[in-house]
């Protein structure tokens, strides 16, 4: 096993609980959780053809190695950005990553749910 099929066992995992934590911010078919399954479901095929001995194509390589951590990672990163107080960069990371009003929405709520927590 390469040590980029382990990343992206390690990618799947964090996506599997990122898609969790994403429902409930937003339905499943709006863009929050479905980007984050959709990044999952590219990282566990580049796992699956990476155990099963089949080289990763270098275009499937980078869009797992670049969407995969961006929008796994995306609703963890706002909520580190948010519990430090740095409202306006979480809101600009994720207005970067999220177009639709139902995406955004969704990233507003998570901050605002953390900055009243803090």
């Amino acid at each position: 096993m390469s040590q980029e099929t382990l990343i992206f066992i390690v990618l799947s995992v964090f996506g599997v609980y990122g898609v969790r934590y994403a429902q409930r911010l937003a339905p499943l078919n709006s863009e929050l959780p479905l980007k984050t399954l959709l990044a999952t479901l590219l990282c566990a095929l580049a796992v699956g053809l990476g155990v099963a001995g089949v080289r990763v194509t270098p275009p499937l390589f980078w869009l797992a190695a670049t969407l995969g951590p961006a929008y796994i990672f995306a609703p963890f990163v706002v909520t580190a950005l948010a519990r430090g107080r740095l409202y306006s960069a979480a809101t600009g990371f994720s207005r970067l990553l999220y177009w639709s009003p139902s995406g955004r929405n969704g990233m507003a709520r998570l901050i605002a749910q953390v900055a009243l927590n803090a």
